[in-house]
């Protein structure tokens, strides 16, 4: 069901468990045989036919076979999306060995040049067919057609939906890391960002095969060009580009991360002035924080500064000391006691992301809940004031209240009382400790 047709190129990396591997997907012709590979027994729920050859890896060779009989069969079984999915790999339990869960997503490339390239290669024979019309005893040639889709073999599909098998552009890309615990899904929290690599991938690796097209040499076996090493570059660091940049970024903005967070939940432009590499960190981080579906993050080479007098947030890298300043520290108590949960524990991207989504889940639930009081506040003032009061004991008001105008925007109704609930809150600096039991 699978052998090693190609020679693949391995870049082993130190002993740090994150390890991927870049499968191509090939289809064997029945009864083929390919010269220097070993004969594999079938793999249980696997179709025949189907074959995968390694591009890149860093994975040992025992490990990259249990990956490969994994990604065989979900392969079989049509369950590697586009989209990503995660799974445990099978390990030798009496062994003791470290379980590993691994990201696999399928990389589809969008290119004719392939199939082109393809159909010259494998142009198969035509033949005319010549009738006799029995009118005028002159002969008519038919349209030419491939003996392959004649009458006499009418299992093979029609023309337009008939594809050659080894005209297949479907690439594996798979990312193994180490089990952290007993957590066996903690890379599902990172779908995202690993989504996003996944379309990186994608560009770099069609621009790879793009170069050899035309060569003779085949592509896996061909000589390290300029956009393979950069394939490999990127796929080396994709658990630093992916997971660690979460701590990257708690160990560079410290306690300057809690305007940080109150900025990206406001939705307020953040302006990075700073390298590339710490803009991209900072940005991913805005977007995971951030609950309107905006990117919000920019430099002042795009026009950032002249957002700075509406209320942008300035984050300043200075680049030789690499300490992180902002222009404004505005924040509420509620982004404060989050960002000293965040300060304890600066290296663990695995708690500060499940950290950052139970901050989400906090601010959400009690957007909805106000919501609800503020629809119920239009027809009874009791309820109103019931909302007025929960919102004047809740350490995060503005950004709630700032969520909702926007949402409501084009209520009038609602945007009204919104108001009012603004107005009270700001009057109500100091609310007591009996009414918070309203806000439950």
């Amino acid at each position: 069901a699978f052998s090693r047709r190609h020679r693949h190129r391995s870049f082993m990396l130190p002993g740090e468990g994150k390890r991927y591997c870049l499968y191509k997907k090939e289809f064997d012709n029945e009864g083929d045989s390919v010269a220097g590979s070993t004969p594999s027994s079938p793999t249980p729920g696997s179709p025949t036919g189907i074959r995968l050859d390694v591009v890149l890896t860093n994975l040992a060779p025992e490990d990259e076979s249990v990956l490969r009989r994994y990604m065989v069969q979900k392969a079989g079984r049509n369950l590697v999306y586009k989209a990503g999915s995660c799974g445990i790999l099978p390990r030798d339990r009496e062994a003791g060995g470290v379980g590993r869960i691994c990201y696999f997503a399928l990389i589809e490339l969008a290119g004719t040049h392939l199939d082109a390239q393809v159909e010259e290669a494998e142009e198969p024979q035509t033949s005319s067919t010549t009738v006799d019309d029995a009118s005028d005893g002159t002969a008519s040639t038919l349209v030419p057609q491939s003996p392959a889709l004649s009458a006499t073999n009418p299992s093979v599909p029609p023309p337009e939906t008939y594809t050659q098998p080894l005209s297949s552009r479907e690439y594996f890309l798979c990312l193994v890391c180490d089990q952290q615990g007993e957590d066996t899904a903690f890379l599902s929290l990172f779908h995202v960002e690993l989504g996003a690599f996944c379309d990186r991938v994608a560009t770099s690796l069609e621009a790879h095969v793009q170069e050899h097209i035309g060569s003779s040499s085949n592509l896996l076996d061909s000589e390290p060009s300029n956009t393979q090493q950069t394939l490999h570059s990127l796929l080396e660091g994709w658990y630093a580009e992916c997971i660690q940049y979460i701590c990257r970024c708690v160990a560079l903005l410290k306690h300057d991360l809690a305007p940080l967070l109150h900025a990206a939940l406001l939705g307020k432009v953040i302006v990075i002035n700073g390298p590339p590499a710490i803009f991209d960190d900072v940005s991913k981080l805005i977007r995971t924080v951030s609950i309107v579906n905006e990117d919000n993050s920019t430099t002042a080479d795009d026009g950032g500064d002249s957002n700075i007098g509406s209320g942008a947030l300035v984050v300043q890298i200075e680049p030789t000391s690499g300490l992180c300043r902002v222009n404004n520290r505005d924040c509420n108590a509620f982004c404060q006691q989050w960002c000293n949960r965040f300060l304890e524990s600066p290296s663990d991207p695995i708690r500060l992301r499940n950290l950052l989504e139970d901050m989400k889940f906090k601010v959400i639930q009690e957007l909805n809940l106000v919501r609800k009081m503020a629809t119920q506040g239009r027809l009874d003032n009791y309820a109103l004031y019931k909302s007025g009061v929960a919102l004047a004991c809740s350490s995060n008001a503005d950004v709630v209240l700032s969520l909702l105008m926007k949402d409501h925007a084009n209520e009038p109704t609602t945007h009204e009382v919104l108001e009012v609930l603004l107005e009270y809150v700001a009057s109500k600096t100091k609310p007591s400790t009996q009414n918070r039991a309203l806000y439950t």
